[in-house]
């Protein structure tokens, strides 16, 4: 994986310059749209819901917001979209599997930089308070660590079906019904269709991971800027993005759970296991459980 990495420093270095630029970029439009619109004089405890700007966000007022927001009417199909696209990226995979992780390496660093921007703007000039802010923003930080490692680990598996390397080339230049004529003459077998199927559920919980959080961030923005009240109707999209930070503790814990397993699967560890080890755990166990320490 290291050598990998060492290799890619170049879309490395692009993409930290990405985030980089993403977060000034984020600061500055955050800057500029909520200074057409000065906070006004309101007590810090007024509910969110009825004042006209959100004064001091905490992170509990946003959740408050994001319940009552959630409530509301949901856009049927909004999801939907979202893993129809995840489906074409992972059906697109075998094809053009080094440019979409690029693409995710981009879209984690530029997406999390634009929120922070927004974030550390909106904290220096008051309209977010608390000390879970900065919480919430170092949770990113460790989402955007665990995405990288997805990603380092997409391009150099542990477990890796043969010729994984050479995949992308080989259906550009063949296409399916190549590797249907690899299999029949015995280059790949079973347990090499099993490891890139794994490899390619475990970067569609990549990507799951990458939507949940960016639609987290996005209700977090909305909600900073003060025009969000609970009682109004809410654009399809917040009120799709409203799911996401109703529970926060809960959104992280399940991006965490997304990252690992999808670390797991695109590393070919967990399909290894499984195609391996797991066969003789489930049959001693059965032993154990019929015939317990006697010999047989």
């Amino acid at each position: 994986m290291l050598q990998e990495l060492a290799g890619k420093q170049l879309d490395i270095y692009i993409a930290l310059v990405t985030g980089l630029i993403c977060t000034v970029i984020g600061l500055l439009l955050d800057r500029a749209l909520k200074s057409r619109h000065p906070q006004p004089d309101a007590s810090a405890g007024a509910p969110v819901s009825s004042t006209p700007q959100a004064l001091g966000l905490t992170v509990a007022q946003v959740t408050r917001l994001s319940v009552e927001i959630r409530s509301q009417p949901s856009a049927t199909g909004a999801n939907g979209l979202a893993y129809l696209a995840v489906g074409v990226a992972c059906i697109s995979y075998l094809w053009f599997r080094l440019e979409i992780l690029d693409a995710a390496l981009l879209l984690t660093l530029g997406m999390v930089g634009l929120w922070f921007g927004i974030a550390l703007h909106s904290m220096a000039a008051g309209y977010l308070r608390g000390r879970q802010w900065p919480v919430y923003l170092l949770s990113l930080l460790c989402f955007v660590i665990g995405a990288v490692a997805v990603i380092a680990a997409a391009h150099s598996p542990s477990v890796a079906p043969r010729y994984f390397a050479q995949w992308q080339a080989f259906a550009h230049e063949q296409g399916l019904r190549g590797f249907v004529g690899l299999f029949k003459s015995g280059q790949l077998a079973s347990p090499d269709l099993a490891l890139f199927i794994g490899h390619v559920l475990g970067v569609a919980a990549l990507f799951l991971a990458l939507k949940d959080a960016a639609l987290s961030m996005f209700f977090c923005a909305v909600a900073s800027s003060g025009k969000l009240r609970g009682g109004d109707a809410a654009s399809w999209i917040v009120r799709v993005a409203a799911r996401y930070a109703a529970r926060p503790l809960r959104t992280l814990a399940m991006l965490a759970g997304l990252l690992v397993t999808a670390f797991y699967l695109v590393d070919g560890q967990l399909v290894a296991w499984l195609l391996q080890d797991f066969p003789v755990v489930t049959d001693n166990l059965v032993r154990q459980l019929l015939f317990g320490g006697a010999r047989r």
